[in-house]
């Protein structure tokens, strides 16, 4: 019987071969059913940087240090199976990792094969709302915009934009975004208008359309900078659209939430007004400048580097643009040097804004969903080139500032947010008003203090104790007591500067104390060990060399040193025996050097009457005294030093 024809071999598909519609369909529905596993059940998205915790779930590293944060009665519990597990034993899973790359890279083969894009550029969202309407902050957004490797290290410009929804701010950044495009990373004073794109060219970019729904729903920022050259310095500016941050009838705490994030997101920011400025924008404007002062304060960030008044749909002036601007916004400010009512607001509109008034745009733009040039009214096109002109030019100029003035980079800019992300994570309670706001931020300023005194003074004993001699006059007991005494005093003061009510001060004050706590525990693992090290140096340095070289006879300073350190003897018991002391008792009084001596050889021996030198050395870093230590300061009376000698 023949063996017939040979099968041929199914080799996988190469790179050069286009799968059929069947195979993609197939490869697709395998990759998402995979991805499923892959994907972190705090963030709902695919692992980043993934890890695994004592129970073997899997998170991203970022989400489940997040989640982990606060202070919890339970401790740390995993967020599926609340098992209780070790923070310290967050161990890379490489295994994972690799096989997420491994599936988006072969994704974009795919992709690329097919003529797909796979990551084009568009609006990404940075906040948004989970479904208990709570903000989210998508930091892997942040990340990926702020402190990727192109620009962390560029200064930053921010253009944010906001107002009430469906008023046209996606609009207006389109055509912004159009301008910026064209510049080709340099400014360029010219009068061409070629950047406004063609007469039936359809707008895209951020999400718009006519309607009454809005359609952003949180924060979005243009995913990919532009780099600009300004005055020998390279500037990344960004766009960021934010939908929400003026909800007059909605939702307060998202409203205060989002008014600080566009405070941090903003160098140069639009305030977009419908018709003229009302009383709900003028107590915006005030809500607004109270959250950015206490903001700026916390973040060492100025408050508000420039406000543009951008006045849409204006049927009153004869004159639009800047100088009818400038008009309408001296009427304004005159009408509130009058009634008083809104100081921060009247103090921005006075001396960090300026008020451009553009038209109608045509009823075609009004009502329609392209955004063409062919459909704006001639007036709207002509205001609108002018204002995006002059923005460009003053904005990219403008680059983020902290409160000395000094310029910030996009990856300062991108910690500082953090810092406030992390601020919302741990206040679970709203922020319903500008002042439940302001105390949240005083009070993290004034944790954040007591937290870093605590560190300068940890710091300061450790600096005190790098030698061996110093390190020696205080003996890990009295160092732990010394540290729980400063941290009992940094809880006083902590309870006179909290504020608000006792249920948040009393989440604030734990989460203060169990810092402080940890802090003093790393610092005594270190110094007990520095501790020990010392005593036994000193041990050989009086056992072996000084007394050697003195013929038997101790000088004042040295003995002195080894009876005020207290521990001295139980190093010196352990390299030399009785016989160091008998050698210190020549010269002092052989009686009491032999019965001090013993007394530390006899209490650092193991039960065959061997010394232990893991009683010397094997310690948990509680800062408890050493085993075998015993304390000389009783015995230092019969020891009747001759500083002379």
């Amino acid at each position: 019987m023949g063996l017939g024809r040979p099968r041929p071999i199914q080799f996988p598909l190469l790179r050069h071969q286009l799968p059929t519609p069947v195979q993609m369909y197939t490869i697709n529905a395998r990759l998402e059913d995979l991805a499923e596993d892959l994907k972190c059940s705090i963030c709902l998205d695919v692992f980043e940087d993934p890890v695994s915790i004592d129970c073997s779930h899997n998170f991203c590293r970022g989400c489940i240090e997040a989640h982990w944060s606060g202070i919890s009665v339970q401790g740390y519990l995993c967020p599926e199976c609340r098992q209780p597990c070790r923070k310290d034993r967050v161990i890379p899973d490489f295994r994972i990792k690799n096989l997420v790359e491994k599936i988006v890279l072969g994704a974009a083969e795919v992709a690329m094969e097919t003529n797909e894009p796979t990551d084009p550029v568009a609006a990404v969202q940075l906040v948004g709302l989970d479904g208990d309407g709570r903000l989210v902050v998508h930091e892997q957004t942040l990340k990926s915009c702020l402190q990727s490797e192109e620009v962390k290290n560029c200064l930053v410009c921010m253009i944010s934009i906001i107002g009430e929804q469906r008023k046209g701010k996606s609009f207006l950044l389109n055509y912004l975004l159009r301008k910026l495009q064209s510049l080709h990373g340099s400014l360029q004073e010219t009068e061409d208008i070629s950047w406004m794109g063609e007469e039936e060219q359809v707008l895209e970019g951020f999400e718009w359309r006519a309607s009454v729904h809005p359609t952003t729903r949180g924060i979005w920022i243009w995913k990919k900078p532009f780099i600009i050259n300004s005055n020998g310095e390279k500037i990344a500016v960004f766009l960021v659209d934010t939908e929400g941050s003026l909800d007059i009838a909605g939702n307060k705490e998202l409203t205060v939430k989002m008014s600080a994030l566009s405070m941090l997101l903003s160098s140069h920011l639009i305030f977009n007004v419908s018709c003229s400025l009302k009383e709900p924008e003028l107590e915006y404007l005030e809500m607004f400048a109270h959250v950015a002062e206490e903001v700026g304060k916390t973040f060492c960030l100025e408050a508000i580097q420039h406000l543009d008044i951008l006045v849409r749909d204006c049927f009153l002036p004869p004159v639009y643009g800047a100088p009818g601007g400038e008009k309408y916004m001296n009427t304004v400010t005159e009408q509130l040097q009058g009634a008083s009512k809104h100081p921060r607001a009247l103090n921005i509109l006075k001396n960090r804004s300026c008020c451009f008034l553009m038209p109608f745009p045509g009823k075609k733009i009004a009502l329609g969903s392209r955004g063409t040039l062919h459909d704006m009214d001639d007036d709207f096109r002509d205001t609108l080139k002018t204002y995006i002109n002059s923005l460009v030019n003053k904005a990219v100029s403008r680059a983020k500032v902290d409160n000395r003035g000094f310029k910030l980079t996009a990856g300062k800019l991108a910690e500082k947010i953090k810092k406030f992300v992390e601020l919302m994570k741990k206040n679970e309670y709203s922020f319903s008003s500008p002042l439940e706001m302001a105390i949240a931020l005083r009070n993290f300023r004034a944790n954040d203090g007591i937290k870093n005194e605590y560190a300068s003074f940890i710091e300061e004993q450790d600096m005190n104790s790098k030698s061996m001699f110093t390190n020696l006059k205080t003996s890990p007991s009295k160092m732990k007591e010394k540290l729980k005494v400063k941290m009992a005093e940094m809880m006083k003061r902590s309870e006179r500067v909290l504020e608000g009510d006792e249920y948040r001060k009393l989440d604030l004050k734990m989460e203060l104390e169990a810092q402080m706590r940890t802090d003093m525990e790393r610092f005594m693992a270190v110094y007990t060990k520095r501790f020990k090290i010392s005593a036994i140096k000193a041990g050989v340095a009086v056992g072996v060399g000084t007394v050697g070289l003195a013929g038997g006879v101790v000088g004042g300073v040295v003995a002195g040193l080894v009876v005020a350190a207290e521990v001295a003897v139980v190093a010196v018991g352990a390299v030399a025996g009785t016989g160091t002391f008998a050698v210190i008792g020549g010269g002092l009084g052989a009686g009491v050097g032999n019965q001090i001596g013993k007394k530390q050889a006899t209490s650092l021996k193991d039960d065959d009457g061997c010394l232990d030198y893991n009683n010397i050395l094997d310690s948990d870093g509680d800062g408890e005294d050493p085993q075998g230590f015993v304390d000389l300061s009783e015995e230092a009376h019969l020891l009747h030093l001759n500083p002379s000698a």
